[in-house]
């Protein structure tokens, strides 16, 4: 038997420049997701991810309509990913 693991996030999101369209927001935490495990903020990897940011709006890469905008900066604040796009 299968166990279903609903995660819900609150999106927090800080407008920077409304004229510009950037906004600051948490991409990433500590709890559960979806494989039922916890990554650790210690283990992010971001080797990949510096050489490509895309702001997208769930994990699901198949087209470019998913496609937001790009990271321009990101950091790791209190075990939180915290993007600005």
């Amino acid at each position: 038997m299968s166990k279903t693991i609903t995660r819900q996030f609150a999106a927090e999101v800080k407008i920077l420049d409304e004229k510009e369209g950037i906004v600051e927001y948490v991409a990433s935490d500590e709890s559960i997701d979806h494989d039922g495990e916890i990554v650790r903020a210690k283990g992010w990897k971001f080797t990949h991810f510096k050489k490509n940011a895309p702001f997208v709006d769930n994990h699901d890469y198949s087209s470019i309509d998913k496609l937001l905008g790009k990271v321009i900066a990101f950091e790791v604040k209190n075990d939180r990913l915290v993007e600005t796009g």
